[in-house]
């Protein structure tokens, strides 16, 4: 079903089902979508240079391996509840052609019973039309390599909302165990740190925060506003290095 909103010249699409070459193989279920909602879309390029939807009730069914019962007892949870993810999403966005400037104003996921992650970015340096379908680049995965590591982060605003998850999980493990809930936290909590202690990957700061996410789940926002902008390529050459990756980012993490 496809309406349009007169007064606002939104254009609604309501019981879509997605179909892909991946599905009519066998490999991939349809996916079913409640509703869809088009405030903008730039129709005048093939990569849009702005657009703003948002989309409700995207029915994700989900496979588990056939071994993973076990697994999933241990937290409480049965098949049932993993067969499918219910999604709603909105993004926004705008991409500047001349300073080569992508804005994204808006990119929201909420998965229903589990959380929510939401993000605002501002990225540079990115040649939208190397990526262009119709360009030579574009089939050459090296080149597409080469123009996406050159995109430069200005900025990063990152909110992640999983308390429900993470009590949803601790809840069932501590029904499986026979404990309490805050048992289950600092066992857990006390794992983490042990595996984390002396691993690169992990700063003392990044090793805090988690643990303290794991012993009291709060909303995590995580800001980078470097005094540069900082490309693909650094961020990458970096991603062991999570202390020297943090100061160039100069990033910021708050716990609500």
């Amino acid at each position: 079903k496809v309406w349009m909103d007169l007064l606002r010249m939104d254009a609604h699409l309501e019981g879509v089902a997605i179909d892909s070459l991946a599905h009519q193989a066998g490999a991939v279920p349809t996916i079913l979508v409640d509703k869809a909602v088009v405030y903008e879309y730039d129709v005048g390029n093939r990569i849009p240079h702005y657009t703003h939807m948002k989309v409700q009730g995207i029915h994700m069914p989900l496979s588990m391996p056939a071994d993973a019962d076990q697994d999933l007892a241990q937290f409480g949870l049965t098949r049932g509840d993993l067969a499918e993810l219910t999604l709603d999403t909105e993004t926004e966005y705008r991409f500047e052609p001349g300073p080569k400037e992508l804005h994204v104003n808006r990119n929201r996921v909420l998965i229903r019973g589990w959380g929510t992650v939401s993000a605002r970015a501002e990225l540079a340096n990115l040649d939208l039309a190397a990526l262009d379908p119709e360009s030579s680049r574009s089939t050459d995965p090296f080149a597409v390599l080469g123009v996406l590591s050159q995109v430069q982060l200005v900025s990063l605003d990152v909110e992640l909302n999983l308390v429900p998850m993470a009590d949803r999980v601790m809840e069932g493990a501590a029904k499986n165990q026979g404990v309490s809930v805050a048992e289950i936290r600092n066992q857990i909590a006390d794992k983490a740190r042990a595996d984390m202690a002396g691993d690169p990957e992990f700063s003392p700061f990044l090793a805090g925060i988690i643990e303290d996410f794991i012993r009291q789940p709060g909303v995590i926002r995580v800001m980078a506003s470097p005094e540069r902008p900082v490309s693909v390529m650094e961020i990458v050459l970096l991603s062991e290095r999570s202390d020297l990756l943090l100061e160039l980012l100069n990033l910021k993490v708050e716990k609500n």
